[in-house]
């Protein structure tokens, strides 16, 4: 029967547009509650940026620990980069899992 034959290809196709719409859905309720967490856990940080710029001017002026100043500028280049890292890898990630579900047409 080529009309029962048609008629499943297309509830196969309706079921696969289904299951593709509840994969997005899925996707879409875990990153709105990661970001609940996100925005409920918060951490308070003291910023000192004054406090250390005082301090390393005083060493450096001072001739010593010049190790110190050179530490802390790494220190603000790493926390200057790793929000940008991980933005960098959720959006590598995700585009590679949205190439790998996309059904053929």
């Amino acid at each position: 029967d080529v009309c029962g034959h048609i008629r499943s290809i297309g509830v196969l196709a309706y079921k696969s547009v289904l299951l593709s719409m509840f994969a997005i859905m899925k996707t879409v309720k875990a990153a709105f509650f990661g970001l609940i967490i996100m925005l409920l856990t918060q951490v308070t940080a003291n910023a000192q940026c004054a406090m250390c710029r005082a301090t390393l001017e005083t060493n450096v002026s001072n001739g010593s620990e010049t190790v110190l100043a050179a530490n802390l500028n790494f220190g603000i280049l790493y926390l200057f980069a790793a929000p940008y890292l991980t933005i960098a890898a959720v959006a590598f990630f995700w585009y590679k899992h949205s190439k790998k579900s996309k059904i053929p047409a």
